[in-house]
């Protein structure tokens, strides 16, 4: 919604008046000269007009004034050629070559228009007979000198037109348009996405008729404004579930480490507290035949203590088994969409990708369920993907190599499992490599301590998953595919111990 109020006068710019002001001034000087060159080309055309038209007018009573030698009307018609034709110069010569009339000086180097034609007289007797001749020549000094002067009123008067009308012009455009358009820019710089309700962008100005364009451009930045504010909201919804996740696998991962950490010490510390009842009962039978020398007190006390330790060790015992199985229950798989695991894996590895320039692609196979533990997927599903671009900038790349990753995921009967391969088209692995791939203390990188690999094939297995690695050799990729079982299964007790 649009929002009017009133704002101070602002002021022009002056270096952007002088720049209109010269443009303006030069496109009217361009357009003056073109008019100008237009009547001079006009003035001359008119001044051969004017000759041929005296000839036509004039020649027969000239010609019949030299044929008679009448000199008095010769001046008269000679003063009426040269006022109508601009002549600075005019010169009638008999049919013998002999000046019988001569008006101004001949200036034939000069800057004129010359035209000589004949005279002929028609005698009634004879007929027509060769009487003289005509020299005419116009200067155009006085055309150029009117043009000249015109030109110099435009200097004077056009120039002061074109300054009084372009400051009105530009001060209407500016009081009507680019003042408005300077605040709205102003507003558009302290406006913050970051609010709940960013600032609106107003047009501070008196209340017009209707709407314009500027009403327009306001409406649209405030549309903007508030699409901005949303894509900030998904930003920050996809950053909270993307932390969210990171939390889950991080969380998970330890929870899972902790519970088989526990259960193998739970594990041993049932192993030895089941031997201390079978000695117990070594020491009762060893004194069964020793009791009956001993006072009826003390025995008492003796087989009192022995069934105590006995009750004690089996108690602790029971204990350490529940406490194992709960351990195991807690890091018993649940029912997941491959997908959805890959795509919380993607998310959580964003910004590492998107400063790659490595190409990730996922395909897209549908709906697709396995049996695991979510965050553990997931948390290997973010190695793979690291280790995968890790391994595609050792590349000695060329101008058109586009280091690619495709992560796919299906179901493969062959084996009756679930599965996630992660490709690449890196440096590949050896033969001698892929068998020692998932061995602690084995890396292919040369900052790498062979510690991450062995893991994630550690953490697959405490779902009853497996991690394998495939590679056709040096130069040509390799893939690891993570097998998820399509079924609920117990966890083995010794995995990862």
């Amino acid at each position: 919604m649009v929002t009017w109020t009133r704002q101070s006068q602002g002021r022009l710019p002056k270096r952007t008046a002088l720049r209109i002001w010269v443009i303006s001034t030069l496109i009217t000087f361009v357009l003056t000269m073109i008019q100008l060159a237009v009547d001079w080309k006009n003035g001359v055309n008119q001044i051969n007009q004017t000759m041929d038209l005296a000839e036509k007018s004039f020649a027969p009573q000239l010609a019949r004034a030299v044929w008679f030698l009448d000199t008095n009307q010769m001046e008269t018609i000679s003063l009426g050629v040269i006022t109508s034709t601009r002549a600075r110069h005019l010169k009638i010569v008999d049919s013998h070559g002999e000046t019988l009339l001569s008006h101004g000086k001949s200036d034939s180097d000069g800057w004129t228009i010359a035209r000589n034609f004949t005279l002929t007289y028609d005698d009634p007797d004879t007929g027509k007979e060769h009487a003289g001749s005509v020299e005419i020549e116009s200067d155009l000094w006085s055309l150029a000198s009117e043009i000249m002067h015109r030109l110099g009123v435009f200097v004077i008067n056009q120039f002061v037109k074109t300054l009084i009308v372009t400051f009105a012009i530009i001060q209407i455009v500016h009081k009507s348009v680019s003042i408005h358009l300077v605040d709205i820019v102003d507003q558009i710089k302290n406006i913050d996405i970051r609010r709940k309700r960013p600032d609106t962008v107003t047009i501070k100005r008196p209340p017009t008729n209707g709407s314009d364009e500027l009403d327009d451009v306001v409406t649209i930045i405030n549309k903007l404004g508030l699409e901005a504010r949303s894509a900030y909201e998904a930003l920050e919804e996809k950053a909270k579930e993307r932390d969210k996740l990171q939390e889950e696998v991080r969380e998970d991962s330890q929870r899972i480490v902790l519970s088989q950490m526990a259960s193998g010490t739970l594990h041993d510390i049932n192993n030895f507290l089941s031997v201390i009842p079978a000695h117990l009962k070594i020491i009762a039978d060893s004194l069964e035949g020793e009791l009956t020398k001993i006072a009826d007190g003390p025995k008492a006390s003796i087989i009192k203590s022995l069934a105590r330790a006995q009750s004690a060790t089996d108690g602790a015992c029971n204990m350490a088994r529940m406490q194992m199985q709960s351990f195991k229950v807690q890091s018993q798989s649940s029912k997941i969409n491959l997908k959805e695991a890959i795509e919380g894996a993607l998310s959580i590895q964003e910004r590492f990708i998107s400063r790659s320039s490595v190409k990730v692609e996922l395909i897209d196979n549908g709906e697709v369920i396995g049996y695991s533990v979510k965050g553990i997927v997931m948390s290997i599903i973010v190695n793979l993907i690291k280790n995968a671009i890790e391994a595609i900038w050792t590349m000695d790349r060329s101008s058109t190599y586009q280091g690619k990753v495709t992560i796919s995921y299906g179901t493969d009967p062959e084996h009756g499992c679930a599965f996630i391969r992660v490709s690449d088209n890196g440096p590949g692995l050896t033969q001698e490599s892929l068998e020692k791939i998932f061995t602690g203390g084995q890396s292919t990188k040369s900052s790498g301590h062979g510690i991450g690999l062995n893991f994630c094939k550690k953490l697959a297995s405490t779902f009853g998953g497996d991690l394998k690695a495939e590679s056709k050799g040096p130069r040509q990729g390799a893939s690891f595919i993570l097998q998820i079982p399509i079924k609920q299964e117990q966890t083995p007790e010794e995995n990862m111990s």
